[in-house]
């Protein structure tokens, strides 16, 4: 049950953040606000200065604001960890900086960054199943 509500849950906080992901590709200056009113996540800059400031915000959210440099995420794993500080310097230190304590990769096309999160450090991975096919016995 977990695994079909987790894309559901990751569609529902895309189309939550689609005004600033609108506001981004346009090149503004790009900030979401938490329940209270106040920023949770704001980014300015280019992709070799960029300054993030993020307070009290999912990562899922801080990875959604960064759309407007082209990046894409997956992941398994539900990304609630809360973030919170002031990041800057290229946008590839600044996303290792964010995805400590993660298991990732990051693949950087022509266009756009592809990242990969596979699952928290710690985490023990599952094995997919082995599915062994027999022969029949005239082969």
């Amino acid at each position: 049950m977990h695994l079909r509500l987790a894309p559901l849950i990751a569609l529902l906080a895309a189309l939550a953040l689609a005004p600033f992901v609108a506001r981004a590709a346009l090149g503004e200056t790009v900030s979401a606000e938490d329940a209270a009113g106040t920023e949770a996540v704001r980014v300015k800059g280019d992709a070799q200065a960029l300054e993030l400031d993020v307070h009290q915000a999912r990562l899922a959210d801080v990875l959604t604001a960064l759309a407007r440099f082209n990046i894409r995420y997956r992941s398994p794993v539900v990304l609630n960890k809360v973030i919170d500080g002031n990041y800057a310097g290229p946008l590839g230190q600044v996303l290792s900086r964010l995805l400590a304590g993660y298991n990732y990769a990051i693949k950087q096309g022509d266009a756009e960054i592809d990242v990969i999160i596979v699952s928290s450090y710690g985490e023990q991975a599952i094995p997919a199943p082995i599915i062994v096919q027999r022969r029949g016995s005239g082969e």
